[in-house]
């Protein structure tokens, strides 16, 4: 699910998965983001250099691996309310 948030906010993404032994990698423009091991990520503070980042999710067991649709980074400014993505 994307995301839209006010500079310099946080956001979160979130997966849910069914299965025994899930492992989880977030994964930034299909990098994977060090740490970030659970069913959710929170971002650091965004800046102007994160609108349209993709957030996805690697979770994966013993039977093999799936990722998330990707959660695009909005970025909504306040002064006129509009959505600012890349």
């Amino acid at each position: 699910m994307d995301a839209t948030v006010v500079l310099p906010e946080t956001a979160t993404f979130t997966v849910s998965a069914a299965g025994k032994n899930l492992r989880y990698q977030w994964q930034k423009n299909r990098a994977d983001i060090p740490g970030a091991t659970s069913p959710s990520y929170t971002t650091p503070a965004t800046t102007l250099w994160d609108i349209g980042s993709a957030y996805r999710c690697v979770v994966s067991n013993a039977l093999g691996a799936t990722r998330s649709r990707p959660g695009i980074l909005n970025i909504e400014n306040v002064s006129t309310g509009q959505r600012t993505s890349k």
